[in-house]
């Protein structure tokens, strides 16, 4: 509803009203041969109830949740908002000469009391209506109203939504083979680009497992040497362990020399095949390190009427040893000299 403002400005009143109200109105019109224009608050009717004098008419209207007051001193009635009921005729506005209930009241509302109306008496009820159509078909109500659009009916929804399906359907299927064709190019385009991507990772995949390969390969070359080499670096207590295990009984180790050029054990035996025994208990024990023993000398010393009594001389070829000590040394001959076993 239109309410007038100060100087230039315009100012309104709005009302809420539920949607389910609006449809049993214009149900009920529409079996009457009618059609819903609008839905407005039915306050501020802007014609007297009563008779007036020259100065005019100023009503208080009550209705549920709302108070108004409907100034018709000027040439054209005010509809205004009482904040609070209880100054809506008193000195914080001007003196009411007539007041509308729409609920019965006890209070006169600052009204005098031949002046008092409420909806819930017939007459009073009858008088507002007719005023009421009068002002509307005049249009000269102080309260506008716009034409409110019939919302569709379910049945009219559910036409339109097939129809709507309807087209849908029409139009996918008419463009169905053309989009089928586009995705089957689009996917031929995408698998030929693909193709060189998909080539650079097996590569990828390939090199990788390659590496992969080496790294184990060379770990494997490597572990023995580094294993030889750490046995190496403790060599005499690893060949003195070596020579205490594996001497079998009547075998005296005599000597255990190591130099640059290896190692040689030397000792003694009263039996002949305990020097045998000896030698290959010797070699089982230092092959897996690297270390290859080479019997050199063995004869008999001592041929008693029980038993003999036979030398021998054991080399051992080491590796990582240290470098000689000059090219000199490196020359000179084994002073050792090689007899056969």
């Amino acid at each position: 509803r239109r309410a007038p403002g100060a100087g230039s400005t315009r100012g309104f009143h709005v009302q809420q009203i539920s949607q389910a109200e609006i449809d049993d109105v214009e149900d009920r019109l529409h079996e009457l041969g009618g059609r819903l224009l609008g839905v407005a608050h039915p306050a501020g009717l802007p014609r007297p109830l009563a008779s007036v004098g020259e100065d005019g008419f100023v009503r208080n209207e009550r209705w549920p949740g709302v108070t108004v007051r409907v100034d018709g001193r000027g040439p054209e009635p005010h509809v205004s908002l009482v904040r609070d009921r209880a100054t809506a005729g008193g000195a914080a506005g001007p003196v009411a000469t007539e007041a509308l209930h729409a609920t019965p009241s006890p209070t006169a509302n600052g009204a005098p009391p031949d002046a008092t109306f409420t909806l819930a008496d017939p007459e009073t009820l009858n008088r507002w209506l007719e005023s009421w159509a009068s002002v509307l078909i005049e249009s000269k109500a102080g309260a506008g109203i716009g034409p409110t659009p019939r919302p569709p009916s379910v049945a009219r929804r559910v036409a339109v939504a097939v129809a709507l399906a309807a087209v849908c359907v029409a139009v996918a299927l008419w463009d169905r083979d053309r989009l089928n064709d586009r995705r089957q190019v689009a996917a031929t385009e995408l698998r030929a680009l693909r193709a060189p991507i998909d080539e650079a990772t097996q590569l990828r995949t390939e090199i990788s497992r390659l590496r992969r390969e080496l790294d184990e390969l060379t770990a494997s070359a490597a572990g023995p040497a580094a294993s030889r080499s750490a046995w190496t670096s403790g060599l005499p207590a690893h060949l003195l362990d070596a020579v205490a295990d594996c001497r079998p009984s009547g075998v005296m180790v005599e000597s255990l020399g190591i130099d640059w050029r290896g190692g040689q054990v030397e000792g003694s035996s009263i039996a002949l095949d305990g020097v045998d025994r000896f030698s290959r208990a010797l070699s089982d024990r230092l092959a897996p390190h690297g270390v290859h023993l080479v019997p050199r000398r063995r004869r008999l010393v001592d041929d008693g009427p029980r038993i003999g009594l036979y030398e021998f001389v054991l080399d051992l070829r080491i590796p990582d040893l240290p470098a000689e000590p000059s090219s000199a040394a490196a020359t000179a001959p084994d002073p050792r000299g090689e007899e056969e076993w």
